[in-house]
């Protein structure tokens, strides 16, 4: 769910995940701008489980949620994992592979 919300005492932006049926709020909170004025909300999730908020076209922040921040000595998992039996085989040609 995501959008504006005014209920009660509440004024934010919302923005919530659902995942495994659990519903994940996220922990900054943005107020909703109180004018007369129309407003555009937009929510970008990228695949690096981060997401940006933009109202009227304008980043409000690049945010990584606190529960998805890394050490700081971590290292990237290399995409692909070498597999430590695997061999050449006998008919590869070097040359023709640029090697």
């Amino acid at each position: 769910m995501f959008g504006p919300g005014v209920c009660g005492v509440q004024n934010r932006v919302h923005a919530i995940f659902h995942h495994d049926r659990k519903n994940y709020l996220t922990k900054k909170e943005f107020p909703v701008l109180k004018d007369t004025k129309t407003r555009l909300y937009r929510l970008t999730v990228h695949p690096d489980q981060k997401y940006s908020l933009l109202i009227d076209g304008i980043e409000e922040e690049h945010i990584l949620d606190e529960i998805h921040k890394k050490p700081e000595n971590y290292d990237q998992i290399p995409q692909t994992l070498p597999n430590p039996e695997a061999k050449q085989p006998e008919e590869w040609d070097e040359e023709a592979d640029g090697g």
